[in-house]
């Protein structure tokens, strides 16, 4: 059945144009302007957040394409069902979203060309991301494997190679697996610790705090974490901003030493106001609360209570899962001291 429930007219006429341009008469290169046309004007749709829209208009390409054998209607083909699959991923759908990908990899197995190839890389790397946040661990490896393998064949494929690695790294740490999750990384630093690309950059920090975290002695870690620091510190990049603020929460969690601790929160205050990034409103949450711990540990009883209070104050009108937690348990150690968060 013809999947056209939610299309716009414009999209229904521009199907029915790529159904006429397949018809024995139409030509190859009428498929393939057309397909790109309905490809082209599903991205506009997507982009404007009409997911149910967009999912049936590549629903529509795909079935069009789906036996075809032109390497150009071929890449739009592969292309939809990749746009397809970050969609059906975006709202949870995670079977259909898996099974999206391997539409793409049977293109590219059946489909020998360069630019398929390089969308099957992406589609492995994606699939292992949606295998590894649903717990099929050994699953998620492979595809992380045969995405790095892909990616190496081309000289623009350091950023697709880098983040195979990464999630790989980053897998194998939380199964366990130190010494894959390690070595993962060390790669990850010898092909690419001088490189430019700031992506690329982002992928060596986050190397560098999975190493860190992999660390059995707190000194070695924190060393580490600082050296994402020092390194990347003055980029103005949101992502390695990001990277950066993890690592001085994660440094300033792990060191042994109170004082230390207290300064590198600071750190965190100073350098991640930004109020609308989630990211640095959950690193400033945790650093308020690691720094109401560590003055516990000082004996600073008045100056704990008034952190606790002040990050209650701060962030309790914020929704976010991992502040709430902070949050509550900033509410609890009130509540051992026999205080409430709005007692003066």
């Amino acid at each position: 059945m013809k999947r056209e429930a939610h299309l716009s007219q414009e999209l229904r006429d521009a199907v029915r144009s790529l159904d006429l341009a397949s018809h024995p008469l139409g030509g190859t290169q009428a498929v393939v302007e057309a397909a790109r046309r309905i490809f082209n004007l599903v991205c506009d749709v997507a982009e404007r957040g009409d997911d149910l829209q967009a999912l049936d208009g590549y629903g529509a390409l795909i079935e069009r394409l789906t036996d075809t054998t032109d390497p150009n209607s071929a890449e739009v083909l592969a292309r939809a069902c990749l746009n397809k699959g970050v969609l059906l991923g975006d709202r949870a759908r995670t079977e259909e979203e898996r099974a999206a990908y391997d539409v793409v990899i049977r293109v590219a197995d059946r489909v020998h060309h360069r630019r398929i190839r390089q969308l099957a890389a992406v589609a492995h790397l994606n699939k292992g991301i949606s295998l590894a946040a649903a717990d099929v661990e050994s699953g998620a490896l492979e595809e992380f494997a045969r995405a790095r393998t892909l990616f190496e064949e081309f000289e623009d494929g350091d950023l697709g190679q880098a983040r195979s690695r990464v999630n790989s790294a980053v897998l194998s740490e939380r199964i366990g697996r130190q010494d894959d999750a390690n070595n993962e990384c060390r790669e990850v630093l010898r092909r690419f610790a001088d490189a430019s690309n700031v992506l690329v950059q982002t992928e060596v920090a986050k190397a560098l705090t999975i190493m860190a975290k992999c660390a059995n002695d707190d000194e070695e870690a924190v060393s580490i974490y600082l050296q994402v620091v020092q390194r990347f510190g003055a980029s103005r990049a949101p992502t390695l901003r990001e990277v950066v603020a993890h690592a001085l929460v994660s440094a300033a969690a792990r060191t042994p030493y109170h004082e230390e601790a207290l300064r590198l929160c600071h750190a965190v205050f100073e350098r991640f106001t930004e109020p609308t990034n989630s990211i640095f409103i959950e690193a400033a949450a945790r650093a308020m609360l690691i720094k109401a711990h560590r003055l516990v540990r000082l004996r600073r009883m008045l100056d704990a209570i008034a952190t606790c209070r002040d990050m209650v104050a701060r962030f309790e009108r914020f929704d976010s899962p991992e502040v709430q937690r902070q949050v509550d348990a900033a509410k609890r150690m009130l509540s051992v001291a026999g205080l409430s968060p709005g007692l003066t």
